[in-house]
């Protein structure tokens, strides 16, 4: 992620189901010391995997919601996590809409990070997923040290 890069607020919707997953979820990366919060599963879902990843998954989940003859959740959504991700991530998660569109399939871009969400390895895999993202994105300072640091930078 390029720190000077455009940043696009975006809400993703999420059943009752995939919240109380991702609250498991967290706790689990709490035990073995990662940090992370809804905000950081979210924004390591974009940014991590590939298009061709996310494709895959949205691909996946239409294929098992066709098959079932509907959607996978009888519940309606429950919460909405909003996160700032950089313009290049939204633009690669649009592609994937429009490459699941080309192959006739309507989604919408919570479809796609939920697809994304339930493809989430457990245990081992989760937490090397996140040290990942930790290592690869780091928290940008927010606040007082982020305006510290950007009159620093203006003041040599």
């Amino acid at each position: 992620m390029n720190p000077e890069e455009k940043l696009i607020k975006v809400g993703f919707p999420f059943y009752p189901s995939d919240l109380k997953a991702m609250d498991a979820q967290l706790k689990f990366l709490e035990k073995t010391g990662v940090s992370a919060r809804q905000g950081t599963i979210v924004r390591a879902l974009v940014c991590l995997p590939s298009a061709t990843q996310l494709f895959a998954h949205a691909l996946l989940m239409h294929e098992a919601q066709k098959a079932r003859g509907g959607l996978l959740e009888p519940e309606n959504l429950a919460d909405t996590i909003v996160v700032r991700l950089p313009e290049s991530q939204v633009e690669k998660l649009e592609g994937v809409i429009t490459d699941l569109a080309a192959k006739g399939v309507s989604a919408k871009l919570a479809f796609v990070l939920r697809a994304a969400f339930r493809a989430l390895p457990a245990g081992p895999g989760l937490v090397a997923f996140m040290k990942e993202f930790n290592e690869k994105f780091p928290n940008r300072p927010r606040g007082l040290p982020a305006v510290k640091r950007r009159k620093a930078k203006r003041h040599g």
